[in-house]
């Protein structure tokens, strides 16, 4: 079993990043940088507190909760954003 070869059947797992735009995009378009940015804000202030409740010792350091925390976040952003929530997504992964 220490020897298992990777699955060869890599051409039929799923692509994700084959469905999403290339961070070029927001540059191409004028303003949908700012645009992306100012809908995002109100989220990435909620990380921020987060963040710095934890390192004053207000919550807990947990790798669990920390990943809980960040699930709920986003899924309320792309609750509350819709198709625009996938903006963000654009800026981070290029």
């Amino acid at each position: 079993m220490a020897n298992a070869q990777p699955c060869s059947n890599a051409r039929f797992r799923a692509r994700p990043e084959a469905h999403q735009f290339t961070g070029t995009t927001l540059f191409a378009v004028p303003g949908l940088q700012l645009l992306s940015d100012a809908l995002h804000m109100p989220f990435d202030v909620i990380r921020s507190q987060h963040a710095e409740a934890v390192h004053a010792g207000l919550m807990a350091k947990s790798i669990l909760e920390s990943r809980d925390f960040e699930n709920g976040v986003d899924a309320l952003e792309h609750i509350c954003l819709g198709p625009f929530g996938v903006l963000k997504n654009m800026v981070t992964k290029s």
